[in-house]
C-alpha cells in the first residue's frame, strides 16, 4: 500500500461506527417514580468475595498525606448553602482539574493536564452552565479554555428553566452555582485507536471527574456527579455537533 493510502486510510472515519451507535442506542429515556417505590434492587450493594481463601488484612495508615483525607472525605453532596462560590475558587477548580501541568514546555504539543489521556490525545471539553453569578460573570453558558487557562462566555442568560429539561426531577440543582458538562470530540481519540478509543474516552471522563471530587473537597466546595441528563436538549444548549462533540458526563458545583 503506496504511503498516501495508508495516510488517507489512518485519517478516515466513519461517524456511524460502533462507539456511535453505543452512544446513540443509550441515550436516556426519562420516566417517574412513585414516592418511596425505589427498587431495592437499585439500593443493594454488592461486594465480589472469596471466603474460603485466605484473607491478607491490609494496613492503612490514614490522613499521612493531604490526599489520605481528601479521599476519605470525597463524596456526593446535593445540598447547597446560600453562599457563593468565589471566582478565584472557580480558576482553581477548573486549573487543579483539568489545567496544563507543565506549562514551562515550548511546544505545546508536548503539553500535559492534570489526568491522565490514552495516548495524550485530550479529546474532553469542559463547559459551565452558570446558576448564579460568579465573581463578575454572569449567568450564562461558558467554555473552559485549557490552552490559555480561560473561561470564554459563549452566550449570557438565565438557564434555570432550560435546566429542569435538561436534568429533570431533580430540583435541588437550582441553588447550586454551576453545571459542568464534560463533552468528547471522539475523533482526537478515535483517529489513533479507532472504535476502541470509546472505551478510552469514557475511562478518562472518570480521571477527570475524580479530580472534579477531589479539588472540591481540598476548597470545601460541593460536588455531585449526574449521569441522567437529556443528551438532545445539551447538545442544542451548548450547540454542539452531534457528529464530533457529544455531552457524556455532568456535575452540579455549589457551596
Amino acid at each position: 500500500m503506496k504511503n498516501k493510502e495508508i495516510y488517507k486510510k489512518l485519517l478516515s472515519y466513519d461517524p456511524i461506527d460502533i462507539g456511535s451507535l453505543f452512544y446513540n442506542k443509550t441515550k436516556i429515556k426519562f420516566f417517574k417514580l412513585k414516592k418511596n417505590k425505589i427498587p431495592r434492587t437499585w439500593k443493594r450493594i454488592y461486594f465480589k468475595i472469596y471466603p474460603r481463601f485466605k484473607q491478607i488484612k491490609l494496613k492503612v495508615n490514614n490522613n499521612s498525606f493531604e490526599i489520605d483525607s481528601l479521599l476519605i472525605n470525597r463524596k456526593s453532596l446535593r445540598i447547597f448553602t446560600k453562599r457563593k462560590i468565589t471566582f478565584k475558587e472557580l480558576s482553581n477548580f477548573l486549573f487543579f482539574s483539568a489545567g496544563i501541568n507543565n506549562k514551562k514546555t515550548i511546544n505545546i504539543n508536548e503539553s500535559r493536564r492534570m489526568y491522565p489521556s490514552a495516548g495524550a490525545r485530550y479529546p474532553l471539553e469542559i463547559y459551565l452552565i452558570n446558576l448564579k453569578k460568579i465573581g463578575n460573570n454572569n449567568e450564562g453558558i461558558y467554555h473552559y479554555n485549557v490552552k490559555w487557562n480561560t473561561i470564554e462566555l459563549l452566550k449570557e442568560e438565565n438557564c434555570k428553566k432550560i435546566l429542569s429539561k435538561v436534568i429533570p426531577n431533580q430540583k435541588w440543582i437550582s441553588d447550586a452555582d454551576t453545571v459542568l458538562i464534560i463533552t468528547a470530540v471522539f475523533n482526537r481519540t478515535n483517529i489513533k485507536y479507532k472504535d476502541r478509543g470509546w472505551r478510552y474516552i469514557y475511562i478518562e471522563a472518570g480521571h477527570l471527574g475524580q479530580n472534579f471530587y477531589l479539588n472540591a473537597e481540598k476548597l470545601k466546595l460541593r460536588c455531585c456527579a449526574i449521569g441522567g441528563f437529556d443528551d438532545n436538549i445539551v447538545t442544542d444548549l451548548l450547540r454542539l455537533d452531534n457528529e464530533n462533540e457529544v455531552p457524556i458526563y455532568a456535575f452540579v458545583l455549589g457551596k
